[in-house]
């Protein structure tokens, strides 16, 4: 056969391939929005947090999760406010007033650590959030891009919620670094 009929076949495979799994994420995204829990939550996001523009134009304070952080950050730093609290924390899994009551859940893996540990455990954890995104910077690995990515992600997600602190992926993640900067040193 000839280059450029070969050429032509691949691409047409891939064109037909393309639609094929494109029409197959569609249906397979239909049937499983008809599932109740699926299609309740879905419309309760869209209804109450996009379209009706509580989120975006009425602004956070509207927003039930955006004002129940605004106060949790509040309430940490008013207790945090003395310097040997502010410096140190007040102790693990210390109670404070939140949106629920009192409570010791933090939504965000930073703050909840200067909460029990102050500013002494979070520059800790800043540091090794570092490691986990520098290390792999400068090294030959061919997990590079996979830990990167994964350092990445989880950076980015203890802003928000307690990842490091309560979830597997998180701890996987790094192990998966400390495991593969001790084979590699």
């Amino acid at each position: 056969m000839q280059p450029q009929k070969i050429k032509k076949k691949v691409l047409i495979k891939g064109f037909f391939s393309v639609v094929l799994i494109t029409a197959i994420s569609i249906l397979a995204l239909y049937f499983i929005t008809k599932i109740d829990f699926i299609s309740n939550y879905i419309d309760y996001f869209f209804k109450y947090r996009l379209a009706s523009g509580n989120l975006i134009s009425a602004g956070i304070k509207n927003d039930g999760s955006g004002t129940a952080r605004l106060l949790q950050i509040k309430n940490i730093l008013n207790d945090n406010a003395n310097p040997v609290f502010a410096l140190i924390g007040r102790g693990t899994n210390a109670y404070y007033m939140a949106a629920q009551g009192q409570t010791y859940i933090v939504d965000g893996t930073y703050l909840w650590i200067y909460k029990d540990l102050g500013l002494i455990g979070l520059m800790i954890l800043l540091i090794i959030s570092k490691k986990i995104m520098a290390y792999n910077q400068v090294r030959k690995s061919r997990y590079k891009w996979g830990i990167v990515a994964g350092g990445i992600a989880l950076c980015v997600f203890m802003i928000t919620n307690p990842t490091f602190m309560m979830s597997a992926d998180a701890s996987v993640i790094f192990g998966l670094h400390l495991y593969i900067m001790a084979r590699e040193s």
